[in-house]
C-alpha cells in the first residue's frame, strides 16, 4: 500500500528538480569538476549457508547498488564502463538493489529513467539481470522507472520471485518493495517457493533483514551507501535505515541466514564520499 506522505514528499521534491529530468549524459555543466566520481573497488564475500551446499561450483553474483545516474560527472558514460566491467566478472547473476534516479536538487545531473535503462541493458549474465525499486525511484516515478528497465529486458521484483537454476540445483530469487514508499511483504514474496528451497532475497533497505528469522536464506541490500562519510575508528556515522549503523556495509551471518549489504556506486545529498569508495560486490554462494 503506498504511504501517502511519502508520497506528497516525492511530488514535492520532483517539482524542486523539474521533472522530466532533461540531462541525457548526466554532464553535471558547470558543476562537472566539483562532481567527479572516485575510483570504484570490487569487493568479493563468500556466503556458506547448509541449504546451499548442493552449489557446485557455488552461484556468483553480482551486486549493483544505488547509481544514482547523474550524481556524478559524466555517469552515462561511467554506468556503461561499470557494466561492461562487471560482465567481465563471469558471474552467473546480476542484482540491481535500486535508487537508479538522481534526486539531488541542485548540482544538475538529473537523467531520465529511461536513458538509464539504455545503459543498464548492456548487462548480461547467464541467469539474468534482475531488480528492485528503492526510495529515489520512487520519490520519482517509480512506475516510469519500472517500465523503463522492463523495456530494456531487465525484471523487476516486487514482493514477488522466480524459480532459476543453476547447474541442476534450483532456488528461490525474491524482490522485497521499497520500505519508504511501499510497503515490504516477506511472506508474499516468498509465496511460490517451496519448502527447505535455497532463498535469496532482494530489498534495497537491509532493514528488512530484521523480519528475515526463520527464513534459511541469503538477503542482498543496498540503500546506506556504506554511510557515504566514514572517520576511521568510528566507521559510518549514520544510514538512512532502522537497520543497526554496524549493517552499513559488508556480511552479516546469523545463524541460518547471512546479508550482504553493498555501499553501491553514486551519491545522495553531495556527490561525496569520504573513506567509502562506490563499490561492484560480487558474492559466492556454496554450502
Amino acid at each position: 500500500m503506498t504511504r501517502w506522505p511519502s508520497r506528497l514528499l516525492g511530488a514535492l521534491v520532483r517539482r524542486r528538480v523539474v521533472t522530466p529530468f532533461a540531462d541525457h549524459a548526466g554532464g553535471k555543466g558547470r558543476w562537472n569538476r566539483l562532481a567527479r566520481a572516485p575510483r570504484h573497488v570490487v569487493r568479493s564475500y563468500r556466503v556458506a549457508l547448509e541449504d546451499w551446499a548442493g552449489f557446485r561450483p557455488a552461484l556468483r553474483i553480482a551486486l549493483l547498488s544505488d547509481l544514482h545516474v547523474g550524481s556524478h560527472s559524466h555517469d552515462i558514460e561511467r554506468q556503461r564502463a561499470i557494466c561492461a566491467e562487471v560482465n567481465g566478472l563471469g558471474v552467473d547473476l546480476v542484482l540491481l538493489l535500486g535508487d537508479y534516479m538522481n534526486m539531488m536538487p541542485y548540482f544538475g545531473g538529473r537523467v531520465p529513467p529511461e536513458r538509464i535503462a539504455e545503459a543498464l541493458s548492456g548487462l548480461a549474465a547467464p541467469l539474468g539481470v534482475h531488480a528492485v525499486l528503492g526510495n529515489h525511484d520512487w520519490e520519482y516515478d517509480g512506475e516510469a522507472v519500472w517500465r523503463a528497465l522492463a523495456a530494456q529486458g531487465i525484471a523487476v521484483h516486487e514482493n514477488s520471485g522466480v524459480r532459476l537454476t543453476h547447474h541442476g540445483r534450483t532456488f528461490y530469487l525474491a524482490g522485497l518493495a521499497d520500505t519508504r514508499f511501499r510497503s515490504p511483504d516477506l511472506a508474499q514474496a516468498l509465496a511460490a517457493s517451496r519448502g527447505g528451497e535455497p532463498v535469496l532475497v532482494m530489498s534495497h533497505d537491509p532493514a528488512c533483514f530484521l523480519d528475515f528469522d526463520g527464513h534459511a536464506g541469503v538477503m542482498v541490500s543496498g540503500h546506506t551507501h556504506g554511510g557515504q562519510w566514514r572517520l576511521p575508528g568510528l566507521g559510518a556515522l549514520w544510514i538512512p535505515s532502522l537497520a543497526p549503523r554496524a549493517w552499513a556495509s559488508g556480511l552479516v551471518e546469523l545463524e541460518n541466514r547471512a546479508l550482504v549489504v553493498t555501499a553501491g556506486i553514486g551519491t545522495g545529498g553531495l556527490p561525496l564520499r569520504i573513506n567509502c569508495p562506490p563499490e561492484i560486490v560480487v558474492i559466492e554462494i556454496g554450502g
